[in-house]
Order: structure tokens, then sequence, then C-alpha cells
């Protein structure tokens, strides 16, 4: 059995205590920052983040599911975007389109992953993945850690390929807004 992480020598499991500590965090820089598009940032940040932290405290974090899966490239997409948006600028609109797109695009970034949340986490949903019949029978461990590791090195390659014939990363997340 995992010995407990105290917090502080406070008698608190650290697993416990750390949305409560990142919560916190971002709470103080909503108060320092005046910034709508950073504050709803990290809203989104916190809302992306809460189920996998939430499996993480449970020992049941798993990063190939589904839901971790489309929560990192819905992060990518609106978080990084963002980001990249609020430090670089905006390249293809004006600064009146930026202050009136970006908020509103974030605003219903955070209610698009809220609805995924209850679409995955409803009574139906389980009730009709349990009625699919398993497509998985007894794994061969490692010919699966092979071929899963030939498709992530050959994933790469071509990202990183796809990365340097359009000019490099800075040019790439420029190019994205």
């Amino acid at each position: 059995m995992p010995q407990e992480l105290e917090f502080c020598g406070s008698g608190i499991d650290f697993r416990r205590a750390v949305p409560s500590i990142i919560l916190s965090v971002f709470a103080s820089l909503a108060v320092i920052t005046v910034s709508r598009e950073i504050l709803l940032i990290g809203i989104l940040t916190l809302t992306l983040l809460a189920a996998p932290l939430f499996d993480l405290i449970r020992g049941r974090l798993d990063l190939f599911e589904t839901k971790n899966q489309f929560l990192g490239h819905y992060s990518l997409a609106f978080v990084v975007g963002s980001l990249n948006a609020a430090l670089l600028g905006p390249i293809r609109l004006s600064n009146v389109e930026m202050d009136r797109f970006v908020p509103r695009a974030l605003e219903w970034a955070i209610v698009g992953v809220i609805c995924f949340y209850f679409g995955y986490y409803s009574d139906p949903a389980r009730r009709t993945a349990n009625r699919l019949p398993r497509v998985f029978g007894s794994w061969n461990v490692p010919r699966v850690s092979i071929i899963a590791s030939i498709y992530f090195a050959l994933g790469f390659a071509g990202y990183l390929s796809f990365v340097r014939t359009n000019g490099g990363m800075g040019s790439l997340l420029v190019s994205r807004l």
C-alpha cells in the first residue's frame, strides 16, 4: 500500500489537496489580472483538468482513455490557441475583432466542455456503452507495446516533418490564429 503524502505536516493527503491548490492559484491570478481573456483561459483550463485530476486522485488516470485524448486536443485548440493569440497579438484580426471574438469563443469552449462531461458521465451513455459488444479479447501486451511505439514514432516523425516544412513551430503557431 503506498504511503500517504502529507501536506505541510497537516495530516491532509497531498493528492486530495492538489485541486484546491490549483483552484487557489488560478483564483489569485484572476484577482491580480484584469484581463477577461486570461480569466476565461484559467476557467477553461480548470474545467479541462477537473476530470483527469479526479481520476489521478482516485488512482484511475489513463492517459489513453478517449475522454483524456479529447480533452488534450481540446486544450491544444482552445487553451494553447488562446494563449498564442493573447501573447502574440492578432495576426489576421484587428484588436477590436479579437476583443470581441476570443472571449466569446472561450465562453462557448467552457460550455462545450461542461456539455461533454454531462454526456460522457450520463446514465444513458453508460447504458449504451454496456450494451455494446466487447471487441478486445486477450491482448498480447509485448506486441501491442511494440506496435504502439512504432505508431507513435511514425506519427511524431510526421508531425516534426509537417512543422519543419511549414517554417518551424513559431510559424505554425502563428498560422493557426
